[in-house]
């Protein structure tokens, strides 16, 4: 009988651990963003709306400027998909590695975010 007690305590133990850690997740429940290194793909046709800084978050959108005009067109680390541009700035890490230091935004004083 005893036997039965303590098999029955610990069921009910291992029910009530059960319990209070599926509430636990549910309250604390956390989503990660999974994207690659080099930021979100978006659609190409919508990088025009973006801002500098949503801009360089997309993978295939790059920040433009010419002379007196800047604008987010898509692209890759390399340049825009059509056209050209006095200075293109990509978030793209490999990218950044291989092309000069004058096109690591980072590095760059010509933006409004880094002054």
């Amino acid at each position: 009988m005893k036997k039965k007690v303590v098999i029955l305590i610990i069921f009910i133990c291992l029910i009530l651990v059960s319990v209070l850690t599926y509430l636990y997740v549910k309250k604390y429940k956390t989503n990660e963003n999974f994207t690659l290194d080099s930021g979100l793909f978006v659609d190409p046709t919508k990088c025009g709306t973006y801002t500098l800084g949503k801009c360089l978050e997309c993978a295939n959108c790059g920040w433009c400027m010419d002379s007196f005009s800047s604008k987010c067109v898509s692209g890759d680390a390399y340049g825009p998909t059509t056209g050209t541009c006095q200075k293109w700035y990509h978030n793209d890490p490999f990218g950044r590695a291989l092309l000069s230091a004058d096109n690591d935004y980072r590095s760059a004083t010509d933006l409004p975010m880094f002054e």
